[in-house]
């Protein structure tokens, strides 16, 4: 699958949301149509590898019940943080063997999002600073790449 782009109902078919939710999350600029991302009727937005697989993040996300809005924000402190790019199959963190451990750690305090990585392993913060750690298995989005 690799340089492939997707349509929405491609995007739609391989992620298990509907051709709505995917639009949806385009226009809160959730994912953003790395391929081609035109505006008007008539028109086709095109999306990347790593779009797909942000998707995949996102749909785990909601099945674990954490609010579009804290999805946003999720996605914006991995960008902030340099850490977006390893959700990319074929980029700079690409395939590696690594990625069968690949998982996706939340920490929070109350009802604030601390701090986010996307790691093998869990990584070390300070105990004190958080109360609770939601632990995301994404492995399973890097093996769809490879198997596809």
């Amino acid at each position: 699958m690799k340089n492939k782009f997707y349509t929405k109902k491609e995007m739609s078919e391989h992620s298990g949301l509907t051709p709505r939710t995917v639009d949806l999350y385009t226009n809160i600029d959730l994912i953003f149509p790395e391929v081609a991302n035109p505006t008007g009727r008539g028109t086709t937005r095109k999306y990347s590898n790593k779009n797909l697989a942000e998707l995949m993040v996102a749909k785990k996300l909601t099945d674990n019940r954490v609010p579009l809005k804290e999805i946003k924000e999720i996605f914006d402190l991995l960008t902030e943080k340099k850490q977006r790019n390893r959700l990319d199959p074929y980029g700079e963190w690409g395939w590696r063997e690594s990625n069968l451990s690949a998982r996706l750690y939340i920490y929070r305090h109350e009802d604030e999002i601390l701090d986010v990585f996307i790691e093998g392993r869990r990584p070390r913060i300070e105990p004190k600073k958080y109360d609770s750690v939601l632990e995301i298995n994404i492995e399973r989005i890097f093996e769809y790449f490879e198997e596809g």
